[in-house]
């Protein structure tokens, strides 16, 4: 018998009438006071459905005020090459965000972040929040994805297809575990998709063509890809070996980040029936050799250079990386290469 799912944390409403010192908030207007730690005194953005609004930062404040029927999901997003926060709002809320203001990077490609971001005040903003914690937590307990697929069944019918509850299921589409694609297909058609950011569609329809096309239990793509020297390789001579497959770039941080963590592998399965490939999907085949060199790649690199294997798997955000069985059927997706024991069985 399946353990009963608990949803009550999850049935909050998400509009509300807010009155504070004498001030009457109607149920149509939003409201959002900000607080900017650090030394930025540049503009500062909010962009939802069509609308661009803009306000300078003084003295590390910001406000915003605009009117909403219908729950949305909104970006707050400072000048010049900037992240993205994410914020959901709905009329009548009332909502404090306060950040602290970092410059990352160095010039001449610094970036403007806000970090520490606290979001109080919104009602769809704790929805998001409460639901996204219920739902990893049922990923990890429920191995058929059953009682996922009824937690996102009931979150759309009792939020009326919620924004945040769709951008929800384009994360699940890009996750390996939780839904299946029968799930995930059964929900899409139940959500009124005139509610959903079209980014969050963007997102869903990539994950599911990912999932249609190489899922565990398919096939590797055979695929040509190119050698340092410039000559051919093809995955399949590697048959009779289990492969991590590391899809990387010389302009992905994290994913270089993970290079450490690869060569501390490759010294422990030396000469064993495990093999590392890092596939690099440069443009440039220059910054991909140079890269290799300054990460100190031992293990075997090879580079996609005409983006077919990329295209061919939908290769949309990296790091990315797959496990083949000794004859070429993927067994996991993302895992940790540490845990290579339990899918090797070395």
């Amino acid at each position: 018998m399946r353990a009963p799912i608990f949803i009550s944390l999850l049935a909050l409403p998400i509009t509300s009438c807010i009155s504070t010192e004498g001030e009457e908030y109607t149920n149509k207007s939003f409201y959002i006071n900000g607080e900017v730690s650090g030394s930025y005194s540049d503009w500062i953005y909010l962009f939802y459905e069509d609308v661009k609004d803009s306000i300078r930062v003084k003295d590390g404040q910001f406000f915003f005020t605009g009117k909403l029927d219908h729950p949305v999901q909104a970006s707050i997003v400072l000048a010049g090459t900037s992240t993205l926060t994410r914020i959901y709002l709905d009329g009548g809320d009332k909502v404090e965000v306060t950040a602290d203001y970092q410059l990352q990077g160095e010039e001449p490609s610094t970036v403007n972040t806000l970090q520490n971001v606290i979001i109080s005040g919104s009602a769809s903003q704790n929805l998001y929040t409460s639901m996204r914690t219920r739902y990893i937590e049922l990923s990890k307990a429920d191995s058929t994805g059953q009682q996922v697929y009824e937690l996102m069944a009931h979150l759309i019918d009792s939020t009326g297809s919620h924004p945040a509850v769709g951008t929800q299921l384009a994360s699940a589409a890009i996750s390996p575990d939780g839904l299946t694609a029968a799930h995930l297909d059964s929900l899409y058609t139940r959500f009124d998709t005139t509610r959903m950011d079209a980014q969050a569609k963007q997102v869903y329809a990539v994950g599911m063509a990912n999932r249609i096309r190489y899922t565990i239990g398919d096939t590797f793509p055979d695929i040509p890809i190119q050698r340092p020297d410039g000559t051919p390789a093809y995955l399949s001579e590697l048959r009779g070996l289990h492969v991590y497959v590391d899809f990387w770039a010389s302009w992905c941080t994290p994913c270089r980040q993970q290079h450490p963590r690869l060569w501390e592998i490759a010294d422990k399965i030396a000469n064993s029936s495990l093999a590392i490939v890092s596939i690099s999907i440069d443009q440039d085949r220059e910054k991909w050799l140079r890269a290799s060199e300054e990460d100190n790649v031992s293990w075997s690199s090879y580079w996609d250079a005409e983006h077919r294997l990329e295209e061919d798997m939908i290769i949309k955000a990296i790091p990315k990386s797959y496990v083949l069985n000794e004859y070429g059927i993927i067994v996991a997706i993302d895992p940790e290469i540490e845990d290579y024991h339990g899918w090797t069985g070395l």
